[in-house]
């Protein structure tokens, strides 16, 4: 091979490495760019605590329980704005515009107005509703609403999971689960929702462990997501439902654990990281499904064991730890906690 020849390989192999690298780039920023625009009506807000003047009861449910009240005021998302920000290439790209896209106006967060639309200058009150927040309630009623917001691709995939399940078939929409009418035959405005309550009790009856069985060294059981709409969990890889048994002596010390996570397992953007870029594998349970899982015991664990304790519970993780539940920034109790004796 002549000189000319060793010298073209390592320049073409350059010169193709900067052409993907400036086409990632261009790429990166257009996304970056259409992530920025907002999902809403931009505008000076008058503020949750002007509508609250009469719709008291809305008020006090979406300010004590609802996550969109607090949706750019909680650690997490503070967390996340100052990790984005010390990664100059994504917060080139990206910034807090594209949290806030959905996330809301910066101190204010989700608040009527970001939903409903901002209160037109000049008009009334009653000129407002009659004119622009009635007439919108149609449009707001609609399953494409919510996953203005509440959809990404690959990571948050409520909607295409509600589009495939039984409550899509039987014409119920994530409004009629989660915004069911109050005897005031208002809307609920509060959505229960784990991330603000922190409490996983809401999802008790909704998720069931049963057909438990062991034949040493087999034991298994089944998990049933009773949800009709979405898959648990709903909201990607920062959450993980992780199945845990714990295999105890008969002096209770334990002997032997299994830990099964249910969630997106996601990888993050290539070199950048931070975001999640690419499914590996979907374990989440479906809206509907029973799954039944097995394992099989190591056999020194024979005539050692006398009891398992199965618990179910969710991980709350931040995306770029990767469903690493040893890292999680927030545990739940307990939904369900079962004693077996072997």
């Amino acid at each position: 091979m002549n000189h000319k020849k060793l010298i073209l390989i390592p320049a073409v192999f350059v010169v193709a490495i900067i052409a993907f690298g400036a086409y990632f780039t261009v790429t990166l920023f257009k996304e970056g760019k259409a992530s920025q625009v907002p999902r809403f009506e931009v505008g000076a807000h008058e503020g949750a605590e002007f509508c609250a003047e009469c719709h008291e009861e809305i008020y006090d449910q979406w300010s004590k329980t609802s996550s969109h009240s607090v949706s750019t005021t909680l650690e997490t998302y503070d967390v996340w704005i100052e990790k984005l920000e010390s990664n100059y290439v994504l917060n080139a790209a990206f910034g807090e515009k594209m949290c806030i896209s959905c996330m809301g106006p910066p101190q204010i967060g989700v608040d009527c107005e970001t939903c409903h639309g901002i209160m037109p200058r000049g008009l009334s009150v009653e000129e407002a509703h009659e004119q622009k927040f009635v007439p919108g309630l149609e449009n707001m009623r609609g399953p494409e609403f919510c996953p203005t917001c509440h959809e990404l691709p690959l990571s948050m995939t409520s909607y295409a999971d509600w589009q495939k399940s039984e409550a899509a078939s039987d014409g119920i929409t994530c409004q009629g689960c989660h915004m069911q009418l109050s005897e005031s035959e208002l809307a609920y405005h509060g959505f229960d929702s784990i991330t603000r309550l922190r409490k996983a009790d809401i999802y008790r009856d909704d998720l069931v462990i049963k057909d438990i069985y062991f034949r040493f060294p087999e034991f298994g059981l089944s998990v049933e997501n009773r949800i009709k709409g979405h898959a648990v969990p709903a909201v990607g890889p920062s959450r993980v439902l992780a199945l845990e048994i714990s295999f105890l002596s008969p002096e209770g010390a334990e002997k032997h654990k299994i830990v099964e996570g249910f969630t997106k397992y996601m990888s993050l953007m290539p070199v950048l990281g931070l975001f999640p870029m690419k499914l590996i594998e979907n374990t989440q349970l479906q809206s509907g499904e029973t799954r039944l899982v097995s394992y099989t015991l190591p056999s020194s664990l024979e005539g050692r064991i006398s009891k398992a304790v199965v618990t179910l519970r969710f991980y709350d993780i931040y995306d770029w730890l990767q469903q690493d539940i040893s890292k999680a920034h927030w545990v739940s109790e307990p939904i369900i906690e079962k004693e077996i004796n072997l």
